[in-house]
């Protein structure tokens, strides 16, 4: 289902998250517009393949092309969009924005197989993500996965 990520960035910028404590991840602006202006030429590609090409697979592979990376356009866009951090990393407890709730570091555990995405579930479950994050999306996502594994690796210690 196709989801509306600038309403969405709208809605989350209205939590109020400055009071809470702790390491604090936000979207990266910086690789954000890097994926904005790489969609856009994507997006231009598309438009050369359907004005210069007449045959059907091409102009077929450039409308497919345009929708595809007009959705991913709008999602980036909406990453721009979002001022509040998008995680929250403390002793104990990690905060996820879209889902507005808290997980515990004891019940749930990072599940970054692909080292591509930062994804949470809970333990000793079979598959259920409870959520993900895009780590190219993130900024300083190698500063937060050593935390993360600092404080995980103080509770074993408990």
């Amino acid at each position: 289902m196709l989801e509306n990520y600038i309403k969405e960035a709208r809605e989350l910028n209205t939590y109020d998250l400055e009071h809470i404590e702790g390491y604090k991840l936000y979207y990266s602006k910086i690789k954000n517009t890097l994926s904005l202006l790489t969609y856009l030429c994507l997006i231009g590609f598309g438009l050369f393949l359907i004005i210069t090409d007449t045959r059907n697979e091409a102009v077929l592979l450039g409308g497919f092309s345009i929708v595809f990376f007009l959705y991913m356009l709008v999602k980036t866009i909406g990453n721009l969009m979002v001022r509040n951090p998008v995680i929250i990393l403390t002793r104990d407890k990690i905060y996820h924005l879209k889902t507005n709730q808290w997980y515990s570091l004891y019940e749930y555990e990072l599940d970054d197989m692909n080292y591509k995405t930062l994804a949470f579930r809970r333990k000793n479950a079979t598959g259920y993500i409870e959520f993900a994050e895009s780590r190219w999306d993130l900024s300083s996502d190698d500063e937060f996965m050593s935390l993360l594994r600092v404080y995980t690796h103080s509770l074993e210690r408990k």
